[in-house]
């Protein structure tokens, strides 16, 4: 627009400008009184304009400016301001000006030579301009609200991930600690996922991803398959959401281990599926058969002790 325009928040502070005279860059706005008057104008002045609309009123440093509010989610916060100039249509008042310089203790040849450097429109033209930067201070504001948002819900998205990813960590942790795993099936497609803990359960690798739910039976004892095989079909297929067996499975290298699992039917991904969750129960099988055993052994030699003591 070839005009002096500037932003400055509700306060009066410049935020940026572009295009200041000298009269106000170099004077008015580098006296303690006059810069005083510019702030004031700014706060008082520009006040009271509904969003969308232009002020126009004349500084009380006696130039000629019009302002817009930046209106952000119904709070008003600044103004886009444009100005520093005459009509060409009104007479310069040079005496008026020749005071302040004195008034202000100005260098009076210098600040009539900017004074004379102001630029004079027609009305029109500031019309023009009240038009363009009533659009323009909209669109600051609109996209100052959608930035405010949008720094918001990255904000939002950034503490959900931070906090999903402490919920899983503590998840996996927990699972390790219990050695308790889980995954999810989908009869749709075959597929399962499984949590971080199943993989070693198995012993298998995490990097070469789940396998088919019809690969299963290859983890699991042929002595059990049936068993789990019908405590699947019941909770996918039957009235009971929820089964809960034991059985054995054969990790990749072999190994022989206990599982204690629960079977409960859920909805994945809008379709009916199974979320199954289990735990190596093998050590405490183990406990438990060493502690019968001990139990046992103290029966009989207690038993055989009475015995030798009755002959």
């Amino acid at each position: 627009t070839g005009m002096c325009t500037g932003i400055a928040d509700r306060n009066g502070n410049i935020l940026a400008s572009v295009g200041w005279r000298d009269i106000c860059s170099k004077f008015h706005r580098t006296h303690p009184e006059t810069a005083q008057n510019c702030k004031e104008s700014d706060i008082l002045l520009s006040s009271g304009v509904p969003p969308g609309e232009f002020k126009l009123y004349r500084c009380k440093n006696n130039m000629w400016e019009a302002a817009s509010p930046i209106v952000i989610a119904g709070e008003h916060l600044g103004n886009v301001f444009f100005g520093q100039f005459f009509f060409d249509d009104e007479e310069g008042d040079l005496e008026l000006y020749s005071n302040q310089a004195q008034k202000y203790g100005f260098n009076k040849k210098k600040y009539l030579a900017a004074l004379a450097n102001v630029p004079r429109y027609s009305r029109e033209k500031v019309e023009q301009a009240i038009r363009f930067y009533s659009k323009l201070a909209g669109l600051i504001s609109s996209l100052s609200y959608s930035n405010v948002k949008l720094s918001r819900l990255i904000v939002e998205h950034e503490n959900t991930e931070r906090e999903l990813r402490e919920s899983e960590m503590r998840l996996r942790e927990a699972q390790r600690m219990a050695n308790f795993g889980h995954w999810n099936f989908d009869p749709a497609t075959g597929s399962t996922v499984w949590s971080e803990q199943m993989f070693s359960i198995l012993g298998c690798d995490p990097a070469e991803g789940p396998p088919p739910f019809s690969k299963h039976p290859e983890f699991i004892h042929p002595d059990d398959w049936e068993t789990v095989k019908e405590n699947h079909h019941q909770c996918l297929n039957k009235n009971t959401n929820t089964t809960s067996m034991t059985f054995s499975v054969l990790k990749k290298s072999g190994q022989r281990r206990i599982i204690q699992a629960s079977a409960v039917k859920t909805l994945w991904e809008g379709r009916t599926a199974v979320l199954y969750h289990a735990r190596d129960i093998t050590r405490e099988k183990k406990m438990a058969q060493r502690l019968h055993r001990a139990e046992k052994m103290e029966l009989i030699g207690t038993m055989a002790g009475g015995v030798a003591h009755d002959l």
